[in-house]
């Protein structure tokens, strides 16, 4: 398929004979005025061939993709709105009647050419490069970023039926990568048994006990077979085969007249790790007391005063356990890209640690948001009811008794001592020593301590209090995404296609921002 020119002149645009008809505010004329120029066919060169019959416009299916999630409509209801709504003919300059241009399917092989050829950003680029061109963003404003879980919609099967599905799945990339060897070494039985669908369901015990051992005696020929063909280390599915056996099941080995059977057994509650084995890449993610099995995806927004219209400068989707902490540099690659440096970078207390808030420095960013508050379950006096020398690294405790000695660790950190003396003597040894191996207390500081400590001063602030209010608004933001654009359900398999919807929904959401922005 190929990108060959149409010098045909549309007859009868409908944006010129009815744009009229729509108000001068409408949204889906001030998408046909701004939205439309911007989308050009040539940006999309790379993902045809030069050969072959014309195919359908790719900016034309590109703003039709951005209409369908901006209103959250399946392929067949978008053709019927291309088809029959005269206001989204206006906006992508379709003819009056012009009727069924492409194919549902259409618009699904479209997505996929686009994530075949790493241009799954190219839309989010084109309307955060025209939100910055129009002012709308500004390269040193103020940021803030939350996480979110996006939710793949499969429950934790039956052990057996996983069991199953990991050895078919491994057969299954066996005959597309190595059909030769497929063909040849791997027993008849063993295709013909998983070249079928199989459920678990209403096998008695004993069954099951039997079906588990034999599944996994086959995915155990199956690794020896690709152990003498020497292609162990070429198949993916067969360490996810072998990951789903270990976290799963006890295999024993019994020998019987000289032949070895092979004996399962069950793990109650087993901590897996991978829930389907043809998308290992979703994992099971725990915020406070949300649970879920899916993704995450990081958000990231100006932060604007109240009554102006911020809109989403970056999406990162990343594995459901990850820490946030651990998404700084993900973040701050998202900004170098689009060229911005934002004055301040407003966040939750997970995001917060001083290590973090010197890497943003470097960057000319302030990290702002709350430390983690000390914790109060372990009873005595905490490192903070200590007064601290900051110059000697010395202390004296809440008794008013100065310490010992201080010694610095090559982690950075510094190990006070105090006096066991003084300690062993006073009435609160007990809780503030609170230890069995120590007859004296020790205070352990991180090499950040002194900024930790200026920076909790400083959360008590009136003038910090009142910045951090910009911060929570990012939750409407999450909403919005939620509730119009259906963001919280997962649609495509791969940590690329997941990449992709975030960032086709925050394109969405960022078109109905920009279109409620110019028409102000």
């Amino acid at each position: 398929m190929s990108l060959k020119p149409d010098d045909q002149h549309k007859i009868n645009d409908a944006s010129i004979e009815y744009g009229s008809l729509l108000e001068k505010h409408n949204p889906l004329r001030l998408f046909s005025e701004h939205i439309y120029p911007i989308f050009k066919d040539d940006d999309f060169k790379e993902c045809y061939s030069d050969n072959g019959r014309r195919g359908i416009s790719p900016s034309l299916l590109s703003l039709i993709t951005i209409l369908q999630w901006r209103e959250n409509l399946s392929d067949v209801e978008t053709l019927q709105a291309c088809n029959f709504r005269m206001d989204w003919k206006i906006a992508l300059h379709l003819g009056i009647n012009e009727i069924n241009i492409f194919d549902p399917s259409t618009l699904c092989r479209f997505r996929r050419r686009l994530l075949d050829h790493d241009k799954a950003s190219l839309m989010f680029d084109k309307i955060l490069n025209l939100c910055i061109e129009n002012g709308f963003v500004k390269k040193t404003g103020k940021q803030r970023v939350d996480a979110t879980h996006i939710v793949k919609h499969i429950n934790r099967i039956a052990t057996t039926d996983l069991l199953f599905r990991s050895v078919k799945a491994l057969m299954e990339e066996l005959e597309k990568k190595y059909h030769c060897v497929y063909e040849t070494k791997v027993p008849r039985d063993i295709q013909e048994r998983y070249g079928h669908k199989f459920s678990s369901f209403g096998m008695s015990k004993q069954r099951r006990s039997d079906k588990q051992a034999e599944i996994i005696q086959d995915g155990l020929v199956l690794h020896a077979l690709a152990k003498d063909s020497k292609i162990e280390n070429d198949l993916l599915q067969l360490s996810i085969m072998l990951t789903v056996f270990r976290e799963n099941v006890i295999i024993h080995e019994k020998e019987v007249n000289e032949k070895i059977f092979i004996e399962v057994e069950e793990v109650q509650s087993p901590k897996q790790t991978i829930f389907d084995p043809k998308d290992p890449t979703i994992k099971i993610g725990i915020k406070g007391k949300t649970t879920w099995v899916g993704a995450k995806c990081q958000i990231i927004e100006t932060a604007e005063p109240k009554g102006t219209i911020n809109f989403i400068t970056g999406v990162i989707e990343e594995p459901a356990e990850k820490s946030d902490q651990k998404s700084h540099e993900a973040i701050l690659d998202n900004n170098g890209k689009y060229g911005l440096v934002p004055e301040k970078m407003f966040a939750d207390s997970n995001y917060i640690s001083a290590s973090a808030m010197e890497n943003y420095r470097r960057h000319s960013t302030e990290l702002m948001g709350y430390f983690t508050a000390p914790s109060t379950r372990r009873p005595g006096f905490g490192v903070y009811d200590f007064k601290i020398d900051y110059e000697n690294y010395s202390a004296i405790c809440p008794m008013g008794k100065n310490s010992l000695r201080t010694k610095l660790e090559e982690s950075g950190e510094r190990l006070i001592h105090f006096d066991k003396s003084d300690c062993m003597v006073c009435q609160n040894f007990t809780d503030c020593v609170n230890t069995k191996r120590h007859k004296a207390k020790q205070l352990r500081l991180s090499k950040y301590f002194k900024e930790i400590s200026e920076h909790r001063k400083m959360e008590k602030t009136e003038s910090f209090k009142n910045e951090m209010k910009l911060r929570p608004a990012i939750e409407g933001t999450i909403s919005e995404l939620v509730r119009f654009v259906g963001f919280r359900k997962i649609k495509y398999k791969t940590r690329k296609g997941r990449q992709f919807q975030c960032s086709i929904a925050a394109t969405a959401l960022n078109v109905r921002r920009f279109l409620r922005a110019v028409a102000v």
